[in-house]
């Protein structure tokens, strides 16, 4: 499944499958993943983000984070979010939120 990380500093990170051990875990804006019913999924506003089977991205809080760390089975990938002012945001990632089409149930909307 291909999927985007955007950063803070404005930097981008793109990959299909598994994410490799080096890349930048921290300063996370959005994850944008292909998702099968809605074309691509936009997660965002969060403490974090973690990698479960499946191929697929998922938000967290704090409190996941942990719960992720002490019962996930296999490798371990999380990524950190990071507050950044509303302007920067938009400026990084304001056309990968626009750019959406359809929406999930449980999604937050902008």
């Amino acid at each position: 499944m291909a999927w985007t990380v955007r950063y803070a500093d404005g930097s981008r990170f793109d990959h299909d499958g598994l994410p490799p051990p080096d890349m930048i875990r921290c300063g996370v804006q959005v994850v944008v993943q292909d998702d099968e019913r809605v074309g691509r999924e936009i997660l965002r506003s969060s403490d974090g983000f973690w990698y479960w089977k499946g191929g697929r991205w998922y938000e967290t809080d704090t409190m996941g984070m942990w719960d992720y760390l002490f019962h996930h089975d296999g490798p371990l990938f999380l990524l950190f979010g990071r507050w950044i002012p509303d302007a920067e945001y938009e400026a990084i990632v304001g056309e990968e939120v626009a750019a959406k089409s359809a929406w999930k149930k449980h999604e937050r909307r902008p």
